[in-house]
């Protein structure tokens, strides 16, 4: 199974136009990329992840009210294709409780070799996000642009390209946000232009603290179907849940409550999750990464035994030549 697709020619062009338009006249707006879950730049709201330059390398800037140049109707549009998916029988499964989105990340590689390595949008599961969209804004982009979307065989491991998928004018390309696709931006030489939409699992969303609150704010998450309240009942996985879920009001802001809710719907920390989802070996890498970062000796922090020297002897021993074709048999 592929886990990714590439459609050209996605939009009218005089929308793909709005769209680049607008992301090259907010670029002095864009504020640097931040590794994890997408999160509001603007408006008060901090970044929802620690800046990680030297791993990232574009700026962003979100469009949560859909107001930015074209956004209307490509978020409509892409509404579209995704609630088509929801009938197709090897994608249903994977978007069932699939309600919510944000509404745009618009996003510039500066060129200088800019990338960002490889990662996986919703590494652990427990951010919401079930399916990414990204729309390219290049017009006129040649191989020696660099800026490829590498994506890898399954597997944070593994190695082995899939797909290198060029980041073409008006085309979009569509993949699981899960540990299906592993991928990475290769260097960019110029400006590369993009804007991303991920679609977002209710239920998986109810289970942390930071995803559940996001699904009762209207400025953070759209509603596919209109109807929130509708679906949050929908991803409950109990009528304990159900009944919780209908008391609480939308667009609130959670207070004394969250202690309450955390029991109920079995919030877990990321740390937690990613203790549970380690194998003895990652923890060990893991372990050995921090301690080389604390300053320890490779050898030290990944518990390498030293080389054994072995020394030359001082009296190397005489060995007696023998002539090839006697010790062969091959003359008496």
């Amino acid at each position: 199974m592929e886990h990714f697709a590439v459609l050209d020619g996605f939009l009218p062009e005089e929308v793909c136009q709005e769209l680049e338009d607008g992301a090259r006249h907010a670029k002095p707006e864009m504020v640097r990329g931040a590794t994890g879950a997408a999160a509001k730049v603007q408006g008060g709201t901090d970044l929802a992840k620690v800046l990680n330059q030297p791993s990232r390398g574009d700026v962003v800037k979100f469009s949560d009210d859909g107001q930015m140049p074209g956004c209307q109707d490509f978020l409509r549009d892409l509404d579209a294709l995704v609630d088509g998916l929801k009938s197709c029988e090897d994608t249903a499964p994977k978007l069932r409780c699939v309600d919510w989105a944000n509404g745009a990340m618009f996003a510039i590689y500066p060129g200088g070799a800019s990338r960002y390595i490889k990662h996986v949008d919703n590494t652990l599961r427990t951010d919401g996000r079930r399916l990414t969209a990204v729309l390219y804004l290049n017009r006129h982009w040649t191989e020696k642009d660099g800026g490829c979307l590498r994506i890898f065989e399954p597997t944070m491991q593994s190695c082995q390209v899939k797909r290198d998928v060029e980041p073409l004018w008006n085309r979009l390309v569509l993949f699981w946000s899960t540990q299906e696709v592993p991928h990475e931006v290769l260097a960019s030489y110029k400006d590369r232009l993009a804007v991303s939409v991920w679609f977002i699992c209710g239920e998986e969303s109810l289970r942390s603290s930071e995803p559940f609150q996001r699904l009762f704010c209207p400025t953070k998450l759209r509603c596919l179907s209109g109807d929130r309240r509708q679906c949050l009942l929908r991803a409950a996985r109990s009528e304990e849940e159900r009944s919780s879920l209908a008391k609480l009001p939308l667009a609130t802001s959670f207070g004394a409550e969250l202690e309450e809710l955390s029991r109920l719907f079995g919030w877990r920390s990321e740390e937690e999750v990613q203790r549970e989802q380690d194998t003895a070996q990652d923890q060990a890498i893991r372990l050995a990464v921090q301690k080389a970062l604390d300053g320890h000796r490779p050898e030290e922090a990944f518990g390498l035994k030293a080389h054994k020297v072995i020394e030359i002897p001082k009296n190397p021993l005489d060995f007696e030549i023998v002539d090839d074709e006697v010790l062969f048999g091959l003359v008496d």
